[in-house]
């Protein structure tokens, strides 16, 4: 596996935080992904967890620093920008390791003079620093407020935080 090396300024973790994080917010939270038609095109399902895999073992190497990584591990094929969002020094995220919204579809319904409505389905792959790298349908998914900030952040069935009662993803409805 190829290792990225040279110089790495101060810029360097900025750069690549900041890219992630737009990336996994205007990306994700805009388009639409998880239509059975674009599967083939993201080099399927199975190539998204094997390559999951991948990543894992190499941030597990790495000590869990994604700016020690061949950064195409964080991209699957034909995807534009990051596809793998890697919590890095987060302390709320100190289970997993990263997960990708990549297979997880909002459609939004607009209906004239009314708020849109969004419906969220399919799963997150989520990697966690145990070795395992799991799907989380998104009715699974739930909502941490964040401390001393304003917004939310995403937990997973099996994080310490993990409730059944926190808010759910918006447009999903708990599964039973």
């Amino acid at each position: 596996m190829k290792k990225t090396a040279g110089f790495v300024s101060w810029r360097t973790p900025a750069i690549l935080f900041v890219t992630l994080a737009a990336g996994f917010a205007l990306t994700r939270t805009v388009t639409s992904h998880l239509d059975e038609s674009l599967a083939p095109k993201k080099g399927g399902i199975d190539n998204a967890l094997n390559q999951a895999y991948e990543l894992n073992v190499a941030l597990m190497a790495a000590n869990w620093n994604p700016l020690q990584l061949d950064h195409s591990l964080l991209r699957l094929p034909e995807d534009d920008i990051s596809s793998f969002a890697v919590p890095y020094n987060r302390p709320l995220y100190d289970e997993v390791s990263f997960f990708c919204s990549t297979f997880v579809s909002t459609k939004v319904t607009i209906v004239k003079g009314e708020e849109g409505r969004g419906t969220r389905t399919g799963f997150y792959i989520v990697g966690w620093k145990d070795g395992r790298v799991t799907t989380v349908n998104v009715k699974d998914v739930r909502l941490l407020p964040k401390e001393n900030e304003s917004g939310w952040a995403i937990v997973f069935p099996g994080m310490d935080e993990y409730d059944d009662g926190l808010k759910a993803m918006p447009g999903t409805k708990p599964t039973d």
